[in-house]
């Protein structure tokens, strides 16, 4: 069964998350829709459980008793996209890859939803766009896949025996 969270994927407002407001629609919703930021984004009982446990066993306590941010640095303030930006940059350096950041993160999530069988209506509710016009550059994109796996395992070639 999917949650639904309200988050952009591009980690540009994840630092204003009020987790009053998220525990709030939490409880209204019994825990059947988050609504932390912007866009509709259905989520696992994977994530919804790795957030819980972030709030419940990993979230710092809050620097001050009116700070109710829901992503904190380790001394309990509230975290800056420029800390989000850090993480991705930190985080790329020890894996090794050159390019990370959010923006690619969401590029990435949407390339592999429509590879994957997603349809390009409910991609760009999710990712928030009002037009198509950007969930074709994604669809374009994964048209090059699609040539390439069929290349891979096209049923005539393999019958054939051809590469």
């Amino acid at each position: 069964m999917y949650r639904n969270i309200l988050i952009p994927l591009d980690g540009s407002h994840v630092a204003e998350c009020s987790l009053p407001h998220v525990k709030a629609i939490a409880r209204a919703f019994q825990i059947h829709k988050l609504f932390l930021i912007t866009v509709l984004v259905p989520i696992g009982k994977f994530v919804e459980t790795t957030l819980w446990h972030y709030v419940e066993k990993i979230r710092p306590k809050p620097f001050s008793s009116d700070c109710d941010y829901l992503f904190l640095s380790r001394v309990g303030k509230p975290i800056t996209t420029n800390a989000i930006k850090l993480m991705f940059s930190r985080l790329a350096k020890s894996a090794g890859v050159e390019r990370l950041h959010a923006h690619l993160c969401r590029h990435t999530f949407a390339v592999n939803y429509l590879f994957n069988g997603g349809d390009i209506h409910s991609l760009k509710e999710i990712l928030g766009h009002t037009t198509l016009e950007m969930v074709n550059e994604y669809l374009q994109f994964t048209s090059s896949q699609i040539t390439d796996l069929h290349h891979r395992f096209s049923p005539m070639d393999k019958f054939f025996n051809e590469d």
